[in-house]
């Protein structure tokens, strides 16, 4: 539990509320996360939670984007190291493979870069 009366920006505290909301959802599972598990991991009172959160719901759609944020990029790292893997294997194949090999490579790049992310 993060034990910190001082007070926060709002975009850090909202941070430490969603960094809370994952380990209460890693440690005890969804059913555990209630707003007042939230607040006492975070270590603000319940009603402070909505000072930062409209809503529960709210909560857990930062929640979703903070893993999004984390999987995105390591998708696209999988994604390339699969694809150089398997181009080494297909280039030695009649050509057809390796043509739709970089066709599915070259959407993955253009959907990471209109994402913002770049390899």
């Amino acid at each position: 539990m993060v034990k910190n009366g001082s007070r926060l920006s709002g975009d850090i505290r909202r941070d430490q509320i969603v960094e809370a909301a994952l380990r209460i959802i890693a440690n005890r599972g969804v059913k555990s996360l209630t707003t007042a598990a939230i607040a006492e991991e975070v270590g603000i009172s319940e009603a402070n939670l909505y000072r930062h959160f409209n809503s529960k719901d709210e909560i857990l759609q930062g929640t979703v984007e903070k893993i999004g944020e984390g999987l995105l990029p390591a998708l696209f790292t999988v994604l390339e190291f699969v694809s150089i893997t398997r181009l080494s294997i297909v280039i030695m194949g009649d050509g057809f493979p390796l043509l739709l090999l970089m066709t599915a490579f070259n959407l993955a790049r253009s959907s990471e870069k209109s994402n913002g992310f770049a390899m």
